[in-house]
């Protein structure tokens, strides 16, 4: 059985670059370029991503990703 494991990321947004009313949920589906789940709560200039996933390889994955843009 593969060991299920998550991650949690935080981002805060100046009021310029954009804010939220209200609160989003957002659920986003893996795929082949991202095997883990994503949950994404917006609320104000806070935006929080809740991920999980199953086995070494996705995790493996999720742990390697490059930020740089």
């Amino acid at each position: 059985m593969d060991s299920k494991w998550f991650g949690l990321k935080l981002n805060f947004k100046w009021p310029h670059e954009g804010i939220c009313f209200g609160i989003s949920i957002d659920f986003f589906e893996e795929d082949e370029a991202l095997p883990w789940q994503s949950i994404v709560v917006r609320c104000l200039f806070l935006t929080v991503i809740y991920d999980y996933g199953y086995g070494e390889y996705s995790k493996e994955q999720y742990n390697n990703q490059d930020y740089d843009n």
